[in-house]
């Protein structure tokens, strides 16, 4: 395989336009600063659990008010959190609202069924892409090519920007959650990080456990 990111067909295309315009969102930071974030399913127990993951380490309480498409929602919270200070992340429980009418992204399935050799034969070269905010706070998608991994870490080719670090990454030939970006602003044009959410998850499950 070539180190491009493979062609998207119209279905994909379809998938990843009806995300950018309905599963990313903004949530103002104590600075008055947009972060990223995003819904999903963590199953324990085979319950699934409703949780919003976002890219910074705030205390939020009770709960968060998002936006998207100029749309402001209020989402409700729990006390079930997880946070990752190394790589400046928060899993929050919430409140399912019926009112809120919030799309849930959902995580590849792959990532929690092989360990992680396994992952790395099954994901290398493979084409992901990256949901994004650029400086106008408009929604971007960058395509890329994942050129290594090791252990937890994914060292991958994308034109995403450093500040996006949080922003979710997809498995392109499905277009499921397999990680997130944790690229800083030192770190290579060229050359992005992300990280597995197999391991976060594990760590918010035993919090919640």
């Amino acid at each position: 395989m070539e180190d491009y990111p493979k062609p998207v067909n119209k279905y994909c295309t379809k998938k990843i336009v009806n995300q950018m315009y309905n599963s990313i969102y903004k949530i103002k930071n104590k600075e008055g600063n947009h972060s990223i974030c995003f819904f999903t399913f963590i199953k324990i127990d085979g319950k699934k659990i409703p949780v919003v993951i976002i890219n910074n380490t705030e205390e939020y309480i009770n709960k968060i008010i998002i936006s998207a498409n100029n749309i402001n929602k209020t989402v409700e919270l729990t006390e079930q959190k997880y946070i990752s200070y190394q790589y400046g992340i928060s899993i929050i429980e919430i409140k399912i609202n019926k009112n809120n009418d919030i799309p849930f992204l959902e995580i590849d399935k792959d990532i929690f069924n092989k360990n992680l050799d396994e992952l790395d034969l099954f994901y290398i070269k493979e084409t992901i892409y990256t949901l994004h905010y650029d400086n106008n706070q408009d929604i971007l998608v960058s395509y890329g090519v994942i050129n290594n991994i090791n252990n937890n870490k994914i060292k991958y080719m994308n034109s995403i920007k450093a500040l996006s670090r949080g922003s979710p990454l997809f498995n392109i030939s499905n277009n499921k959650i397999i990680g997130l970006n944790i690229s800083n602003e030192s770190d290579s044009n060229y050359y992005k990080y992300g990280i597995f959410l197999k391991e976060i998850i594990k760590e918010f499950i035993n919090e919640y456990k």
